[in-house]
């Protein structure tokens, strides 16, 4: 592990990072990977989960604000693997919008919480 990489190196308080889209394929790899380095993390979803070991789940959508306010205090860096991806084909019509209300939500929440960085990863459709 490079010594750059250890949370008390960083000087990350705890729980001072909150992974999106956690139960997803990348968020649950990079919450697997940032544990491993020595991290605690917050990890948002949208399903009602336990904590498990330095990792603290707090349920909510990003298309909804209130929600984003309550997961992002303390949070000093936000990875934001999110998409609109899901649903039939009818819904996917939406995906634009629904794309940019999460991101704007996310933006608002994210800069009232004070967070220091956000790192950016988006669903890519035809």
């Amino acid at each position: 592990m490079s010594q750059e990489l250890h949370a008390d190196k960083l000087g990350i308080k705890p729980y001072g990072i909150l992974v999106t889209g956690a139960t997803g394929f990348i968020g649950s790899r990079l919450i697997t990977s940032l544990v491993e380095r020595g991290h605690q993390v917050k990890a948002m979803t949208r399903k009602d989960l336990p904590d498990t070991n330095n990792v603290r789940y707090v349920q909510a959508d990003a298309l909804n604000y209130e929600q984003l306010e309550n997961a992002l205090k303390g949070v000093e860096v936000a990875y934001y693997l999110l998409h609109s991806m899901e649903g039939n084909k009818e819904e996917w019509k939406d995906f634009p919008k629904r794309e940019r209300t999460q991101a704007e939500n996310f933006l608002k929440a994210a800069t009232a919480a004070g967070v220091k960085r956000i790192i950016y990863l988006g669903g890519l459709v035809n």
